[in-house]
């Protein structure tokens, strides 16, 4: 600790001596010569009482500063025995051990992370089938389907690709070499929807690609007809097999009636429009079976002559 000790300047008393003279005038008041005297001795007074001052203050400082040099002392003997138990029943090493060099070692590996971070690339998958077709009628058994991966290596090459069929995996295969391509057959018969995807990992990271969905539905029916639709003439109308969505269509209903036919678990149309006219209050909506499901089939009940007609089914 550094300090500068404290040092009193000690002020030297005035002198000054009157003499006793005789006045010139005998009365009460004091001659200038007096009043002078009587201000040096009070000066002197004021010295004393500051310099005692001074030394009292050099006393109070001496004492501090044992104190001090006293608890510094305990405060070093203290430290010491309690490094020293640490040292003897080995906390001190357990310190040292567990908890400065596992922060230290935490600290390389996190350094390490964020270097590899920077220079690290993961892989790049695309995923496809064959047939390149998404949606079948329920009708349809699918067999053979071919699962294509186009990988493009990057910091490392790919070690592993898994092959998923409903989030299941159905085939793992491992690499020892780069690999730019792979493809797997899934043999089994395919009559429901069904999910595909793939992931690929090069030892550091797995890479999962986009999903791959499989739609079996029951088709809509669209078209004219000449007689009011029922179960069994709808299904000779134009198929639409695809998934729920806003249908357009072109028809030219020759003294015919215009229908749109789909599975009723699709919920309600909200809007049929032709040329910017709504529609749907014109249409009758029956709930008849096809094809082992309930079906909507909406449709005029007027038979109709007119060409191109532009019209546009829309859902809720």
């Amino acid at each position: 600790m550094s300090y500068t000790p404290y040092s009193p300047d000690a002020l030297t008393p005035m002198f000054f001596q009157p003499f006793k003279i005789k006045p010139y005038v005998y009365e009460k008041s004091f001659s200038f010569y007096e009043q002078i005297g009587q201000a040096s001795q009070h000066v002197n007074d004021v010295i004393k009482v500051t310099n005692d001052m001074g030394l009292a203050l050099k006393g109070f400082e001496s004492y501090i500063l044992n104190e001090l040099t006293a608890y510094d002392s305990k405060i070093k003997t203290d430290v010491t025995n309690l490094i020293n138990d640490y040292i003897t029943d080995g906390s001190l090493s357990n310190l040292i051990n567990q908890t400065l060099l596992n922060s230290i070692n935490q600290k390389v590996i996190d350094i390490e992370s964020i270097v590899n971070g920077i220079s690290y690339e993961k892989p790049i998958i695309e995923f496809s089938i064959q047939p390149n077709k998404y949606v079948y009628k329920k009708s349809d058994v699918l067999n053979g389907l071919m699962l294509n991966a186009l990988i493009t290596n990057k910091s490392e090459f790919v070690k592993e690709i898994k092959y998923f069929k409903n989030n299941q995996v159905i085939q793992t295969k491992t690499f020892n070499s780069s690999t730019t391509n792979d493809s797997f057959i899934d043999g089994a018969n395919i009559t429901t929807s069904t999910s595909y995807k793939i992931s690929v990992n090069d030892s550091k990271e797995t890479v999962v690609s986009d999903t791959v969905d499989l739609f079996f539905v029951n088709p809509f029916f669209h078209g004219v007809m000449s007689t009011l639709p029922n179960s069994t003439n709808v299904t000779s109308m134009i198929e639409d097999v695809s998934t729920r969505s806003n249908k357009k269509y072109v028809v030219s209903p020759n003294g015919e009636y215009i229908v749109f036919a789909y599975p009723s678990s699709y919920g309600d149309l909200k809007s049929i429009m032709t040329d910017d006219e709504e529609m749907i209050d014109s249409f009758v909506v029956n709930i008849v079976s096809i094809l082992g499901e309930n079906y909507n089939v909406y449709y005029l009940p007027n038979l109709i002559y007119l060409d191109n007609i532009n019209i546009e089914f829309i859902f809720n």
